[in-house]
Formats: structure tokens, C-alpha cells, sequence
């Protein structure tokens, strides 16, 4: 069965492009003082890097901005746990073209934020769907991917901590539309 997890990754690589080519919806930008609402995407494959991008970030929750945290983990939701405050989507929340149906995942796409982030390097993963339909002032993600990011930045999870002040400084000299 393979094949068909192929069929659909194909698939679903065939309608990300379209969703970037449509023009997104970009808020006004406020500012970096004036930023208040804040989201980040990432690969949650591990536990660690829920950990490691919690810790990171509570460096802007000290600022007084609110940031909203969702990881992408690549697998079914188990029936049996409850994942409430775990800021997770799974494959399940999907729907059957790749993008965001129900969960965590369509809460984010229905917020507006000042600045969304993606963390996650592959850019055909169902994080960049969520970021082509989030509703933003500045797009943050990797470099060499797709037209959406207003900003190109190479993230590692692991140096983290390192990488948002150079962010910080750099959206302090973003003029405010």
C-alpha cells in the first residue's frame, strides 16, 4: 500500500503549489513593538522538539506577545489519549487534498497573527499548507521554498534560542505598513 501513500504525497505536493499560487490575504503590519499575535509551525516527530520550541519561545511570552504553538506529527490521532494543550494536528485532521479540516490545525488557520513561522524544513509538508492558508502580516520560513514567506530565514530547531533574536532585530527594522 504504499504506493498509494505516494499517490497522495504527490497529490498533495500538486495542490500545495496551487494554494501558493493564489494570492495570499497579508494583514497590515503593525510593527514588531506592536506585534502582539504570534504562530509557529513545526515538525513534532519528537518530543523534544515540542520542549525545545516551548522554551524558546517563552521568551516572547515574557515580551507580552501570545504565541500560538502547532506541530505536525505525521501520524493517525490515537483514539485512546487526550492530546488537550498539546498544540498537535494529526494526518487525521487533514483532508483529503492535504489541507486543514478540524483540530488545532483549522483553529490556527482561522487566527490573525502579526507573524507566523514555519520551523519545519520540508516544504511539502502539511505545515506549509497551514501557513498557505494563515492569515498574516509576515511570513517567516526557510529559505529556497515557496513564494509566500515575506521573510527567508534558515531555522534549526535545535538552535533555536540562537535564531530569534537575529529575527527579532530584523523585524524591528521592518517599517510598519
Amino acid at each position: 500500500m504504499k504506493w498509494i501513500a505516494d499517490l497522495r504525497t504527490r497529490y498533495w505536493h500538486f495542490r500545495l503549489r496551487q494554494h501558493l499560487e493564489r494570492l495570499k490575504p497579508t494583514l497590515p503590519w503593525v510593527g514588531w513593538e506592536r506585534a502582539k499575535w504570534i504562530g509557529v509551525v513545526f515538525d513534532a516527530q519528537s518530543e523534544e522538539s515540542l520542549d525545545l520550541v516551548r522554551k524558546a519561545t517563552d521568551r516572547w511570552k515574557l515580551q507580552g506577545k501570545s504565541v500560538k504553538l502547532l506541530g505536525y506529527t505525521g501520524t493517525r490521532r490515537d483514539k485512546h489519549t487526550i492530546f488537550s494543550g498539546r498544540q498537535l494536528f494529526f494526518l487525521d485532521d487533514l483532508g483529503w487534498d492535504g489541507t486543514p479540516t478540524r483540530g488545532d490545525s483549522l483553529e490556527f488557520i482561522q487566527t490573525d497573527f502579526d507573524v507566523v513561522l514555519n520551523l519545519d524544513s520540508d516544504p511539502y509538508s502539511p505545515n506549509a499548507f497551514v501557513l498557505a492558508h494563515a492569515r498574516a502580516a509576515i511570513r517567516v520560513g526557510p529559505p529556497n521554498t515557496a513564494s509566500i514567506y515575506t521573510v527567508m530565514m534558515p531555522f534549526d530547531v535545535a538552535a533555536l534560542g540562537e535564531r530569534l533574536p537575529e529575527l527579532e532585530s530584523y523585524l524591528l527594522r521592518i517599517i510598519p505598513s
